[in-house]
């Protein structure tokens, strides 16, 4: 409300020529969220908590915990109990409280409070969750069963802001309490949290799940960007590693990745990241090469590797050669391909994978390319942009994936791409030579002789073979 008396005010509402009276009061708020005589704000029902030491002779030891609502808040609440009650025939009191991520656990206060309102005429008291997320937060079967006998009914994903039944289920890993709410009609599989039953291998779940028609692709909010086959592919993906459990797979999860493939996942699909209409979003094939190449962050493996790769395109059958399309500002990231990723990591063993194994393209023509993107306002427009090559990323690794690999490591992809038909230009090699050895050249005053040759001397023996390569094809046309 505006001020206290407008957030104290009920709201009467009359059904079936019963008169009901609501009033809501908040436990859970920040300092100075409540309203005042001049302040907007909810209507406050503060608490108050002492730490009582019980073991007096044991320092340290963890304290009982005692809560008391703040006196003039419940003199308030009663007062607007009673004289609700003179005007209506029923009385429902909503009172957000409770200790968030402790379950099943009531504070001495929201005892209090209801003990008390009920006292004023109160016929209702209700909390927030509702007791339906509640009872499947502890899996509480029985109560679910009763409460479902009763009417109760599950909340629609709101962006996944509010408090979900069925999602509460899926995280205690009980599978015959989501059939509960299934088969009941209370909730839908098309509103579960399939992220979650994926990257904590719930198998049966996941199943059961996709056949009830559960969002495949759901990102879990706006905030996330991840969708579930990025978690059959790496587990615990951008979870803080402390949340890691040590024996978390650091492997794709094959038997997952099948199981969503089954269930129609299509792995070729724009999704994920920036994905908001049909050519926005990220491409699987090129989000695994981005994993295969990292060197352990997000909880990853150490060390590169290609399994992400061989799962999509080895097992799944992904196209190597799509594109994706998100929201970067240059659009050579915005519209990279796995084979663009590995090379500007420098990363041999995924280069050679893509292209001898999986059949990635060394070398097309990328001049004018179509491409569609949403400026401000939304506005839907195409443009056509110049890509540049495998081997242009080869080059261009400043700042990108440099500290990944040695020159010496990019030489041999070099050499390896131009056996299978990759061309180069005097413009490429001139532009290395510049942004390469310019690089090495930075603080060459406090460095020792040998120390700038050993630097330098690997880029030059880049350069000279890419400036060969460039003459040899130069002749040929």
């Amino acid at each position: 409300g505006a001020n206290i008396m407008q957030a104290r005010a009920p709201v009467i509402e009359q059904r079936g020529g019963v008169t009901v009276g609501f009033l809501a009061v908040n436990s859970i708020l920040p300092q100075n969220y409540w309203a005042d005589d001049d302040k907007p704000g909810c209507a406050p029902m503060r608490g108050h908590t002492v730490y009582e030491q019980i073991e007096h002779d044991q320092p340290g030891t963890p304290a009982r915990i005692h809560t008391f609502p703040h006196r003039e808040d419940l003199a308030a609440l009663t007062t607007s109990i009673r004289a609700l009650k003179d005007r209506v025939d029923v009385v429902i009191l909503s009172h957000h409280a409770g200790i968030h991520f402790v379950p099943a656990v009531i504070p001495d206060y929201q005892r209090d409070v209801g003990r008390a309102a009920i006292d004023a005429g109160a016929d209702v008291t209700a909390g927030e969750p509702p007791p339906l997320v509640l009872a499947c937060r502890v899996s509480y079967d029985a109560i679910v069963r009763e409460l479902v006998r009763g009417g109760a009914a599950d909340s629609k994903r709101s962006e996944y802001k509010e408090p979900n039944a069925i999602d509460e289920a899926i995280i205690a890993d009980d599978l015959a309490l989501v059939k509960l709410l299934c088969d009941s009609g209370a909730s839908s599989a098309k509103y579960a949290n399939l992220l979650y039953a994926v990257n904590f291998r719930y198998y049966d779940m996941v199943e059961y799940l996709l056949a009830g028609g559960a969002d495949m692709y759901w990102q879990g909010g706006s905030l996330h960007d991840i969708v579930p086959m990025m978690y059959a592919l790496w587990q615990y993906w951008r979870y803080d590693s402390s949340r890691i459990p040590t024996d978390a797979q650091k492997v794709p999860d094959q038997r997952m990745a099948e199981i969503l493939v089954a269930g129609g996942y299509d792995v070729d699909r724009l999704q994920g990241d920036d994905n908001y209409d049909e050519d926005h979003g990220e491409r699987l094939v090129v989000w695994a090469a981005y994993r295969d190449c990292y060197n352990g962050r997000y909880g990853g493996p150490i060390g590169r590797r290609t399994a992400c790769v061989d799962m999509l395109c080895g097992v799944l059958g992904a196209d190597v050669n799509l594109r994706k399309n998100d929201s970067s500002d240059d659009y050579q990231y915005r519209m990279m391909s796995a084979l663009d990723v590995a090379c500007s990591y420098g990363h041999f063993g995924l280069v050679e994978k893509l292209v001898d194994t999986y059949g990635a393209r060394v070398h097309e023509t990328l001049d004018k390319v179509t491409h569609t993107n949403c400026d401000f306002g939304n506005r839907r427009r195409t443009i056509t942009v110049d890509l540049m090559t495998p081997v242009q990323w080869l080059f261009y690794w400043d700042g990108y994936g440099g500290t990944e690999s040695s020159p010496e490591e990019r030489l041999l992809i070099f050499r390896f791409l131009v056996a299978r038909g990759a061309r180069v230009s005097f413009g490429d090699v001139l532009e290395f030579q510049m942004e390469e050895v310019a690089k090495c050249m930075e603080d060459i005053e406090s460095s020792p002789v040998q120390e700038v040759r050993k630097h330098v001397k690997p880029i030059i023996e880049l350069a000279a073979a890419q400036l060969e390569v460039a003459r040899q094809q130069e002749r040929a046309r």
